[in-house]
């Protein structure tokens, strides 16, 4: 199971977008998708069930054998999640590895697991970052892109995490933007941020699927947006594994 985090300091930059449209496009690819709500918002979780439920991440926290117990069927045939609760706190975490065991008690069920999370490098994301094969970093390309990278490439090292493989790619690109443009050939050129070839367009379809909490093919499958993250899917599958913490 390839477990990857969706993470970045900043809020509105699409992490919940992308975990859904992600999970959803893998689905197309005949992958057998983990959805982790891990943001304590849980706004990843209405995507996929339409009622509360009994058990959630914050079980799996207080007890990482109570896994199996915390994960869901949702409408979608090949998706199942471990739901969100706006009860979560950081004191829930009680050690770094906890939800890494329970994600191990799992793996053989599944091919990808997508860990969604707040902005903010807590407790919380520390332990989805431990249990992590890929750390997968949406940006705007606006002139606070480059810091805020900066910032994300720093807390990784500091958790240990050296050897885990990060990717950054852009979201909300309008082609005919020639400050945008700018922006990321600087961040490729003279940084060398590690940005996958895929860019994810703006559309305003995009805020219309999330009203009607959709994924963008299900929502406008001939809209560029929904061809992006299938590109994105395909060129995540095909990237390498870095070691993750443990590496």
């Amino acid at each position: 199971m390839k477990k990857i985090i969706i993470s970045n300091l900043k809020g509105g930059v699409g992490k919940t977008t992308t975990t859904v449209n992600l999970a959803y496009s893998f689905m197309q690819l005949r992958k057998k998708v983990l959805v982790v709500d891990a943001d304590p918002q849980a706004n990843t979780t209405p995507f996929f069930l339409s009622k509360k439920t009994e058990k959630s991440i914050r079980d799996v926290y207080m007890q990482s054998q109570n896994v199996k117990k915390c994960i869901y069927r949702t409408k979608y045939k090949d998706i199942d999640i471990m739901p969100g609760n706006t009860d979560l706190m950081e004191d829930d975490v009680s050690k770094a590895d906890i939800l890494k065991n329970a994600l191990d008690i799992i793996s053989d069920r599944y091919d990808i697991c997508l860990m969604d999370t707040r902005p903010a490098f807590e407790q919380l994301t520390m332990t989805c970052i431990y249990a992590a094969d890929m750390v997968l970093t949406p940006v705007c390309l606006n002139k606070f892109c480059r810091d805020n990278l900066s910032v994300v490439q720093e807390k990784i090292s500091e958790f240990g995490c050296d050897q885990i493989e990060w990717n950054v790619f852009a979201t909300m690109v309008r082609s005919n933007r020639r400050a945008q443009r700018k922006i990321y050939e600087d961040l490729i050129g003279k940084h060398d941020y590690p940005f996958l070839n895929t860019c994810v367009s703006a559309s305003s379809a995009v805020d219309d699927a999330l009203i009607m909490y959709k994924p963008m093919l299900k929502h406008r499958s001939k809209n560029a947006v929904a061809n992006d993250y299938m590109e994105l899917a395909y060129e995540i599958l095909n990237a390498s594994v870095g070691g993750g913490c443990n590496g």
